[in-house]
């Protein structure tokens, strides 16, 4: 079957349709479909379904279900989104259950660059939340290695790429509003309601070193100005009399031998 549809100079159509599938009735179908496209094993079609030079390739109206590709647990083959770079592809692999996003390194960038840009916004009312990307892992069976909600990794060859500064992950808190509230750059929530004691490692922080050289720095203090003996600096020096002012103790266990240590505290100000 073809069809054409050629418009002369000057002509006018309002409304132009090359194939036409319609229903109505007030019966009873089981299963209805507009259009069949069938190969048989040997003999495939090279394209099911091919569109050319249209400003919309598909478009989809009214419909319970505007696309759906293979039914539950049983897949139709895997879904590919082509970029305009050779190489780039976004993939939904049936047989893995996976979605993957390849890019290419060689590809030159233009300013700052994201392989996922997520815009998220919404009016909150009493009692509302608001949750940018939100990960539930569930895991199951026995004798699993690790387990991570999210796992995020840089790698830098030989050949130093960064001019900056190499991070893993980075979040930041932007807070303009004139009326108090707590703020958190990042807010960790341990949830153990478990039967089992508490292993002698568990924290809520774990620092790791897998390379040669070990980090010589807990942590770096960046666009902080040091107070001096000031009670309300998150960096300052202490108040003559006030050094030995420590009343409590912060633990931490070092290396597998879970050798504790504590960072003193105190609850009297630098300054008084």
């Amino acid at each position: 079957m073809e069809a054409q549809i050629d418009v002369s100079a000057g002509g006018n159509i309002t409304t132009a349709t090359g194939l036409r599938a319609g229903l109505n009735n007030s019966g009873t179908i089981t299963n209805s479909y507009g259009c069949i496209v069938e190969g048989i094993s040997g003999y495939t079609w090279t394209y099911g379904f091919y569109a050319d030079y249209c400003t919309t390739g598909a478009y989809f109206k009214n419909c319970t279900t505007a696309i759906q590709v293979g039914a539950s647990g049983t897949g139709a083959g895997d879904v590919y989104f082509y970029s305009d770079t050779s190489g780039a592809y976004v993939q939904w692999d049936q047989s893995a259950d996976q979605l993957k996003m390849v890019t290419v390194a060689a590809r030159a960038l233009s300013g700052e660059e994201h392989a996922i840009d997520l815009t998220h916004g919404g009016t909150l009312s009493s009692g509302d939340s608001m949750v940018g990307v939100n990960i539930a892992t569930t895991p199951s069976g026995t004798g699993g290695l690790w387990v991570a909600g999210i796992f995020a990794k840089v790698t830098q060859g030989a050949t130093k790429t960064c001019e900056g500064y190499l991070s893993a992950a980075e979040f930041e808190l932007n807070n303009e509003c004139t009326t108090a509230c707590a703020a958190f750059p990042l807010v960790l929530n341990y949830n153990d309601s478990s039967a089992k004691s508490m292993q002698g490692q568990d924290a809520y922080i774990a620092l790791r070193d897998y390379g040669s050289n070990d980090v010589t720095n807990l942590f770096w203090l960046a666009d902080l100005a040091a107070g001096t003996t000031s009670n309300t600096t998150l960096f300052t020096t202490a108040g003559a009399g006030y050094e030995d002012n420590c009343d409590y103790a912060i633990k931490f266990v070092h290396t597998a031998s879970l050798t504790p240590y504590w960072i003193l505290v105190s609850s009297t100000g630098p300054g008084g």
